[in-house]
């Protein structure tokens, strides 16, 4: 995972990392607050339970006469007090009758020391509304020994204080998820890297691949899009019109050297004949190395499913009847899915390679487990290349010999045509030393 990285994108990781574990300190912080507030105001009981029990008894106390200045003394705006004389039949048993009712629900509802506190997930189910909190008391009454009913109501403005808490509950979760849903909108259409890396990935190994969407995004995401499109428009403009290009320079080539043999033809010397013609021919190989190089970055679109030991046995069959030591054994059968043209051409150039450096080429497929994949083996007896040259031979016009003579040094192409078939295919080519000395060429590819 942090293999590629670098020390800006460990940073922005960590800043992440960061605002995330801020943003759930916060929502949790947030929620026990607003829970135990709520908890605290369940495990009360009535605000005014206390108050109403204090007045009720000093009313008890008072002659009738002086009981309206205590009324509005204590009135407040929490709750209401109201007298009623003569209510019921004047009793003794009134008073301590209603006190004992006022206690039997206030202790049973919101007192005694056996009442445990709600839990916070009883609390959060009655803030979300899917449990009843309980009893409620939003008024009370008392009946004094006299008969007089003193009644105590709940003011509404007190009465909304639980509404609030919990309409206080659903803002904070709406809130949180809410600015948590946009901060991940933000960072999908603010931080489109990995579609344009996979596109550029795409685009490098297919150039036919199809353009990016130039509707989805904010604008510098459009925009970035559109330049990738352009770019890739214009890659294959130029590609197109290099193709035309070599076509046209090498119909004229191939003209003039046909020429060329013909007048070598007419040479009365044999020996200067020869010469001639072997110059025209070296020529006519180098220009049809050249082409292939430059048509090689082409994509193939005449993929098919091949035999694979066939494909090399048909190589080593012709370089056996050219007089070259190629040996080819097969491993199974083994089916892969390339353009048999430029594989043929592929294999080819890194066996004759082998006779031609190595005196010899031994071949052999062999199919790796559990991979899905085959390898192709060629061993031969040269010098083998140094371990700090295996790399740069399959650079372009990179030789180990620097005559220009194609019997030994060649143009330089041969290993870099190769690296770029075998590229387009989804291979992967390795040089080592062969284990009897020599130099080993293996090549792994998918099995269809």
């Amino acid at each position: 995972m942090f293999r590629n990285s670098n020390s800006l994108d460990l940073a922005r990781m960590v800043l992440l990392g960061v605002i995330g574990v801020s943003w759930s300190v916060v929502i949790s912080v947030g929620a026990f607050l607003i829970v135990q507030a709520y908890s605290e105001e369940i495990s009360k009981g009535p605000p005014f339970a206390d108050q109403a029990m204090a007045v009720a008894e000093a009313l008890e106390s008072t002659a009738p006469s002086q009981r309206e200045q205590i009324r509005r003394a204590v009135t407040s705006r929490f709750f209401d007090i109201s007298l009623e004389p003569g209510a019921a039949p004047a009793s003794p048993d009134n008073f301590e009758a209603s006190l004992l009712t006022f206690r039997f629900l206030t202790q049973n509802a919101f007192r005694g020391a056996d009442r445990r506190a709600p839990k916070a997930s009883e609390v959060a189910g009655i803030l979300l509304g899917v449990r009843e909190q309980g009893p409620e008391i939003d008024a009370l009454e008392i009946l004094l020994s006299d008969g007089t009913r003193v009644s105590f109501l709940l003011r509404r403005p007190f009465q909304r204080r639980d509404d609030l808490l919990q309409q206080l509950f659903f803002l904070f979760l709406f809130g949180s998820a809410t600015i948590t849903i946009s901060m991940i909108a933000v960072y999908r259409l603010g931080n489109p890297l990995g579609r344009f890396q996979e596109a550029t990935l795409r685009l490098a190994g297919d150039l036919d691949a199809p353009p990016l969407d130039e509707r989805r995004g904010v604008s510098e995401v459009r925009a970035v899009a559109r330049t990738l499109n352009a770019m890739q428009a214009r890659l294959k403009n130029y590609l197109a019109e290099r193709t035309t290009m070599l076509a046209a320079i090498s119909h004229d080539i191939r003209t003039g050297l046909f020429r060329l043999r013909m007048r070598s033809e007419k040479i009365d010397d044999p020996v200067e004949r020869a010469k001639a013609l072997e110059d025209a021919d070296e020529m006519a190989a180098i220009l049809d190395d050249m082409l292939t190089f430059a048509r090689s970055d082409q994509n193939d679109v005449g993929f098919e499913r091949l035999s694979l030991p066939s494909l090399l046995t048909t190589i080593c069959d012709n370089l056996v009847d050219q007089d070259k030591d190629a040996v080819f054994e097969s491993g199974g059968r083994m089916t892969v899915i390339g353009d048999p043209t430029s594989l043929k051409r592929g294999f080819l150039n890194l066996i004759e390679n082998a006779t031609k450096y190595g005196l010899r080429a031994r071949v052999s497929t062999e199919r790796l487990s559990d991979e899905g994949r085959v390898r192709v083996t060629i061993d031969d007896d040269g010098p083998g290349i140094a371990e700090e040259e295996r790399d740069p031979v399959f650079r372009p016009f990179v030789r180990l010999e620097d005559s220009r003579n194609r019997k030994t040094g060649g143009t330089g192409l041969g290993l870099a045509i190769v690296k770029k078939v075998m590229d387009r295919h989804g291979a992967t080519i390795r040089l080592d030393e062969a284990p009897g000395g020599g130099l080993r060429v293996m090549v792994e590819m998918d099995l269809a």
